[in-house]
């Protein structure tokens, strides 16, 4: 929790520190006239007072009429009450000295057990019990939420244990001092030969010293039943944080992104528009009470089975505890959420053999098992727990083809965002293998937890909408408060790796390429991860869809092969930027001695040192094929698979016909796919991506739509923004955009993108690398971002994909920087669009057109860059070349 510094108006102290001293010493004094003022006020006054300052100051109510916690009043009352009991008894008692040594020091025994552990949790936790925080929840949220620091600090925390030991030891010590006194100043009798008790009172009126001792004793008797009143209601109503404020005073926000599902649209409510406050609407409460959920997180095991669930006899462990409709397979406490996530309590051996269930899981076509368990968790509950640690053993499923995953989750833990986005994402494949199966304990927390996480990841619903959802198809999921602000949280975890374009997004984050990358790998995961994890999906997917309606192979078709699961493989395995690959070329210039001075020196490397840097590369393939078949590289042959093999040997045949390379370029072979294609592991590149009818044109037309993508229409402007709200907010987006033909559209939203970060891909800093390390092409893409040198290379060879050879032919031409050639206009265009600056390569000439806004590119800027791009390109050609 975060504090903030308040208003002027707010600093003040607040009164609930001023009544209690002035009330309480007002009524001693008046008490002290006789026995009639003493009823009154000790019986009807203060308890009114006690009563009425408690529920003013603990709720206020503001111009909206919506009630939100102040502070807790009986805090400051005790405190107060308790000093001034202690200065009676020591300064008014004790005098008489009718009690003994041990008596006042067993009592200040106590005090000082409390005070110290009061200060302790104080120290502990820096906090000051007059201290007022403030929050604001959102800008559109003007609503302010007081509460008293001290009391949520000890409430809510590590230190609970610490603060009922506190107040355990106040209670005593009242108790105690009010049995002193009034057998001090009473006279008594002794009874059971060890009791004092007191018998005649009658006559303390008389001294006001005598009766005030008396009236402080009775009140300390009924300040003990005012303090477990008022800690009763705390732990059992949690009333000092409302249900509706909960998540605001942890600062999380429910995420904003509209919802989509098939088998759960219809149940999920509408999402809200970004703006809404966090105080409306309805948030989920808690199954558990505060106290319950103390209680069940500091109590071993075994108590914890027999109050909770029943011990040997669990109730989630008995099906014929639960009527028919909670048993989605038979004899199995259990429910479908969705078409195929079962939510189920855990099973056991027995009722695995007894009942046939994993005949059961095979008729509902359940491939997987998620076991949220630790081995040897809820022991006492059920049936003895198998050798494995569980119920059950998990060997008996996978014997059967069942896949088993277990994730070692501690029953009533929390857990960190990212490890619940890992569980989620094995979770996500395994529904590609079939329906899953997952359980806990009951089924009912940790299960809810997991897969209201599924829901709000793949659905883009809010927090509360799948909690909701999951009630409402199992009752009684997600438990506690503390699995509640777990959803809160992954869902504010994930929600900005929604956000592809900034533009069209409410959500103000800061992008970069490295950032959105950084995201983007959160969200993605198995195929997805290993194609793209330096890459950018819009950008993979809009040039991979342009590739296609240029009528050549795309890789597309990569991302629909789910069964390609394979963790090694890498789809930039194989790039220039590749660290390893780099040090080839940065190799090869040392071996020429050319120093660092010598090359900035070079305009560009010549042709033969691009060729050479080729033929490094291949033989550096040819060497990696060669090891394979070497008995001491096992490890390096589990490593490289032998579609790779293939490929690197094709790519060596011409190095074992001839000497040498051939300066002169050979470009017919870039009709050919490209060099991924060539692999058998990509033979799904064949398929189509749909079974529609696909529209193809020619490479030149596309590459004129990327240049000339100038369409001012209002309505072709308002469908772009909608598209980009649509792939934000809705994870049909991205299924549209894979169905997307339109080229027009997809070139628009391709520039749109590049033109949107905070920070341009090709900033100031990334084009003085280029400049100092001009004309060694290793050194510049070595020392660039890691992310921003692969989607430039990806960039070079979509360009080398989609353009014919009599195209690229012109770019190795003198003075290609200053032509006019459909190919050349598309990289300036391209590097605008990574600098976000004009370029002005002729007179009175700019790329692009409409971008009058922009600064202008200088012309020793941009020569270096397309330079680099251009050197960039020749090495790829030299080493695709087959």
């Amino acid at each position: 929790m975060g504090t903030c510094e308040l208003k002027n108006e707010y600093r003040k102290y607040q009164a609930d520190l001023l009544f209690p001293p002035a009330i309480i010493l007002l009524s001693f004094y008046f008490s002290t006239f006789g026995l009639l003022f003493t009823t009154l006020f000790l019986g009807i006054i203060l308890p009114a007072s006690f009563y009425t300052l408690d529920r003013y100051f603990h709720f206020q109510t503001n111009s909206n009429k919506i009630s939100y916690p102040c502070s807790c009043f009986y805090i400051s009352w005790t405190i107060t009450s308790f000093v001034i009991l202690l200065y009676v008894f020591e300064f008014v008692v004790v005098p008489f000295l009718e009690i003994t040594i041990w008596e006042n020091y067993t009592l200040l025994a106590f005090v000082t057990i409390s005070v110290s552990i009061i200060i302790y949790i104080r120290y502990r936790n820096k906090c000051d019990s007059l201290e007022i925080v403030h929050y604001q929840a959102t800008k559109a949220n003007s609503k302010l939420l007081f509460f008293n620091k001290w009391v949520s600090t000890n409430i809510t925390n590590e230190h609970f244990k610490l603060y009922l030991l506190s107040l355990f030891s106040v209670i005593c010590a009242l108790i105690f001092g009010t049995y002193l006194s009034i057998t001090t100043i009473c006279h008594t009798t002794l009874q059971f030969d060890f009791l004092l008790v007191p018998d005649d009172c009658s006559e303390i009126y008389f001294d006001i010293n005598l009766s005030l001792s008396f009236i402080s004793a009775i009140y300390a008797s009924m300040l003990v039943v005012a303090i477990l009143y008022s800690l009763i209601r705390l732990l059992f109503e949690n009333v000092f944080i409302s249900q509706k404020n909960y998540y605001n005073l942890h600062n999380v926000e429910p995420p904003f992104f509209h919802n989509h599902a098939k088998n759960v649209q219809s149940h999920l409510p509408p999402i809200s528009p970004p703006c809404r406050s966090p105080m409306e609407g309805d948030v989920p409460s808690a199954s558990y009470t505060k106290f319950s959920e103390i209680i069940r997180r500091s109590t071993n095991g075994q108590l914890q089975c027999s109050m909770f669930c029943g011990g040997r006899k669990c109730k989630y462990e008995q099906s014929s505890y639960w009527s028919e409709k909670d048993k989605a397979i038979p004899e199995l406490y259990s429910h479908w959420i969705t078409e195929d996530i079962l939510a189920m309590a855990r099973p056991s051996n027995e009722s695995i053999r007894k009942h046939k269930l994993i005949e059961m899981f095979k008729k509902n076509s359940i491939q997987t098992i998620i076991n949220l368990q630790e081995p040897g968790e809820h022991s006492s509950c059920g049936p003895l727990l198998d050798k494995s640690g569980f119920t059950y053993d998990p060997k008996l499923f996978m014997d059967k083809q069942i896949y088993f995953y277990n994730f070692k989750w501690k029953d009533y833990d929390g857990i960190s965002e990212s490890s619940l986005l890992d569980m989620v994402k094995v979770v996500t494949f395994a529904l590609s293998q079939g329906k899953i199966a997952i359980h806990c304990h009951a089924g009912l927390g940790r299960t809810g937890v997991l897969v209201a996480s599924y829901l709000i990841y793949t659905y883009r619903c809010q927090a509360q909408s799948a909690i909701k959802f999951v009630r409402m198809k199992r009752p009684n999921s997600i438990q506690s408060r503390g699995q509640i602000l777990a959803l809160f949280k992954f869902a504010n975890h994930i929600s900005p790796c929604f956000i592809v374009f900034k533009s069209a997004s409410s959500k103000k984050i800061h992008v970069t390429l490295t950032e959105f990358l950084h995201r983007q790998r959160i969200l993605l995961h198995g195929e997805e991860l290993r194609i793209l994890r330096y890459i950018p999906k819009i950008v993979f997917i809009i040039c991979e869809k342009l590739i296609k309606i240029a009528g050549k192979s795309s890789l597309l078709t990569l991302l629909e092969n789910e069964n390609h699961f394979d963790e090694s493989y890498n789809f930039t395995q194989t790039y220039l930027s590749n660290t390893k690959r780099l040090s080839i070329i940065v190799n090869l210039n040392e071996k020429k001695n050319l120093t660092n001075q010598e090359l900035s020196n070079l305009s560009d490397e010549s042709d033969q040192d691009l060729y050479e840097v080729g033929n490094e590369l291949k033989s550096h393939n040819l060497l990696q094929y060669n090891n394979l078949n070497s008995s001491n590289n096992e490890n390096q042959n589990d490593n490289l698979k032998t579609d790779d093999k293939l490929f690197i040997e094709s790519l060596t045949k011409t190095d074992l016909e001839s000497d040498s390379i051939s300066p002169d370029l050979d470009l017919e072979y870039l009709n050919k796919e490209s060099m991924h294609s060539h692999r058998s592991s990509f033979a799904v590149l064949k398929q189509s991506l749909s079974n529609q009818v696909e529209r193809f044109t020619t490479p030149e037309i596309v590459v004129s739509t990327m240049i000339n993508n100038v369409n001012t229409d209002p309505n072709f402007q308002s469908q772009i923004f909608q598209y980009q709200k649509e792939i934000n907010n809705n994870p049909t987006g991205w299924e549209q955009l894979y169905k997307e033909e339109d080229m027009e559209m997809l070139v628009a939203l391709l520039w749109i993108w590049f033109e949107n970060f905070d920070i341009p891909i090709l900033n100031n800093e990334t084009i003085k690398v280029i400049n100092e390390n001009k004309g060694n092409i290793g050194l510049q893409l070595l020392k660039l971002n890691q992310e921003i040198r692969y989607t430039i290379e990806y960039l070079t060879r979509f360009l080398i994909r989609l353009c014919d050879s009599s195209d690229l032919k012109t770019l190795f031409l003198p003075d290609s920087t200053k032509m006019v050639t459909p190919i050349n206009h598309l990289i300036r265009r391209m590097i605008s669009a990574l600098t976000n600056k004009q370029i002005n390569y002729s007179s009175n000439e700019f790329v692009p057109k409409e971008r009058t806004s922009w600064a202008v590119l200088s012309q020793m800027n941009y020569e270096s860059i397309f330079a680099f791009i251009i050197s960039l390109l020749k090495i790829i050609i030299e080493e695709q070349k087959i």
